[in-house]
């Protein structure tokens, strides 16, 4: 509603000003407007994103995020009373997203998924972080091949990953 607002905004600025019963909507007004839709822009594009797939897996999580907060960090203000209103609206925004998805970095589950999906893969991870997730997967496939096998191998890869962590 505020994009269509925005776009036709000539037009109804002029409707408003020649109306006797509504009162017009100022400049400042219309900067409020820019300046929110500016920083809906990337969580308009994550629901995009997520409700044009038909199942959304645990495996878009980190990307999603990653996109949302990109895009909140890449918004430049103008230097009005508006602006720092926006850009106190994207820090609480931004906060936000870091107390309730705090976990998605650290949770091996969450890597593992984004991981292990071929259209991300290690694009979100640093080469140490590949490298556990990696042994993390061998770990957890040499056990589901051997339950209850308290083999020397299984014995020799648990205590490397102990030793690792």
């Amino acid at each position: 509603m505020l994009e269509r607002m925005q776009r036709f905004q000539k037009p109804l600025s002029h409707v408003l000003a020649d109306s006797t019963d509504t009162e017009s909507i100022s400049g400042t007004e219309w900067s409020k407007v820019d300046c929110l839709l500016k920083v809906m822009k990337p969580l308009y594009d994550a629901t995009q994103i997520s409700c044009g797939v038909k199942y959304l897996t645990l495996s878009m999580v980190k990307p999603l995020l990653f996109g949302i907060i990109n895009g909140l960090n890449s918004i430049e203000f103008d230097y009005d009373d508006s602006s720092e209103r926006g850009q106190e609206f994207t820090d609480n925004i931004l906060n936000g997203l870091e107390v309730r998805f705090c976990e998605v970095d650290r949770d091996i589950i969450f890597k593992k998924s984004t991981y292990l999906d071929p259209r991300y893969e290690n694009y979100f991870y640093k080469e140490e972080e590949v490298k556990q997730i990696e042994e993390d997967i061998k770990l957890e496939i040499v056990r589901f091949l051997m339950p209850g096998d308290d083999s020397q191998e299984l014995n020799v890869l648990t205590r490397e990953r102990k030793i690792l962590q």
